[in-house]
């Protein structure tokens, strides 16, 4: 019998009611079989390499993915070890309710990409190890130090707009369940950062300058670039959404991980940026790894259980609020849907590309002001799955496990 390789989509809900998008190629043939999932483990602090090599023979591989996405989670919710950036402390073998963590530790974006104030050329990024110090988008008034989570940009809205709708970087994506007014809303935060590993190809090869841009190829264990071999370690980018919680009630503040963070005030005069201290709860995670056999990388998101209805047969995980962090519960009577299109544009002020607003939509410049923007309930649209061996079971399978690892732990 002939092998028939082909393209799959999967989406993977984790967490607390994620959704992720995996696509990868698997080789079938009249032999695949349905192999046994893998035994999870929480136990290592060491990122996974790769997807076990069992993913190309069974058809149940998705199973595989799944262990491999919470694997990675688990490495990367472990606690740092103190004063270092992106390593964990292995004499930690609890997960603590409370930070930091090593995922937080992970270098920043504005810590490496220059900002528009910058000379040109720029001066080359801080090292790996380096801390921000005074020179950070919240301006000289901040000193930035090991531990400490900034949530803000060297431009107005640079990180309000990490929720794609196409060919602007737009937003905004509003914490609306549980504003009871118009100067309750507020913009979920954004924060893109990265691994040693990756950084240190930054840096050398010079990519935090727009003239070095070209067809980059990242790093993974056991592969050789440019006649260097790679590092153990794979290159991993992460995205986490980050969610105001003033609004939220007290009683359920302990089903979030919940971190003070600098927030940037996008009201505030560019030139003299002001940030706040804010209580800021971890919403999502995305998770993307370079991987040995999977050069395309592996997506893994993870979500707070209540950000969105789980909707029946959905396969989320079922949660018991009736307000939701991104929808308010009210249906038809509630915030509108999430719209097709982009609903803002972002203004962009180092492209004069992008003007504000644009023909053809969206047809306003987004707010800075979060009371102003006109808010949307959010809700799931593909099902995750279901049945005994898809990725619900493998989702409750580890939930289950950090629930008795991190008893107090959200």
């Amino acid at each position: 019998m002939g092998t028939k390789t082909e393209l799959k989509a999967v989406l993977h809900e984790t967490l607390g009611g994620c959704a992720v998008l995996f696509l990868y190629v698997v080789g079938s043939t009249a032999q695949a079989q349905q192999c046994p999932p893998p035994a999870p483990s929480i136990s290592s602090p060491t990122p996974p390499v790769d997807v076990s090599a069992e993913v190309r023979t069974c058809r149940n591989g998705i199973n595989f993915f799944d262990d491999f996405s919470w694997r990675i989670f688990a490495a990367l919710i472990w606690p740092a070890a103190q004063g270092q950036r992106g390593v964990p402390d292995p004499s930690q073998t609890n997960f603590p309710v409370n930070g930091p963590l090593v995922f937080e530790i992970y270098k920043a974006d504005w810590e490496t990409f220059p900002s528009p104030k910058s000379p040109n050329p720029p001066p080359k990024p801080s090292p790996w190890s380096s801390f921000a110090g005074t020179s950070n988008p919240c301006g000289s008034s901040v000193n930035i130090s090991w531990g400490d989570l900034v949530l803000a940009s060297y431009t107005k809205f640079g990180n309000l707009g990490l929720a794609d709708f196409g060919p602007f970087f737009v937003g905004p994506v509003i914490s609306s369940g549980f504003a009871q007014s118009a100067s309750q809303q507020a913009y979920l935060r954004f924060q893109a950062s990265y691994n040693k590993t990756e950084h240190d190809q930054i840096l050398a090869k010079g990519w935090y300058l727009q003239s070095k841009i070209g067809n980059l190829t990242f790093c993974s264990n056991g592969a050789t670039l440019g006649g260097l071999a790679c590092p153990s370690e794979n290159s991993i980018d992460l995205k986490s959404a980050w969610m105001d919680m003033a609004s939220v009630p007290a009683n359920l503040r302990s089903r979030y991980y919940i971190k003070k963070a600098w927030v940037l005030d996008p009201t505030s005069d560019p030139a003299n940026p002001t940030c706040n201290q804010r209580d800021m709860g971890l919403v999502g995670l995305h998770i993307v790894t370079k991987t040995p056999t999977r050069p395309q990388w592996i997506w893994s998101t993870f979500e707070q259980i209540d950000n969105v209805p789980a909707a029946s047969g959905s396969g989320a995980t079922p949660t018991t609020n009736t307000v939701f962090n991104l929808n308010d519960g009210k249906g038809n009577a509630g915030a509108g849907p999430m719209p097709g299109s982009a609903p803002y544009c972002e203004p962009q002020p180092g492209n004069p590309n992008v003007t504000c607003p644009v023909v053809p939509p969206p047809p306003a410049a987004m707010p800075a002001d979060a009371s102003q923007a006109v808010r949307f309930n959010v809700t799931r649209v593909q099902t995750i799955g279901t049945g005994p061996t898809t990725t619900p079971a493998t989702n409750s399978t580890y939930q289950n496990m950090f629930a008795v690892a991190a008893p107090s732990s959200p």
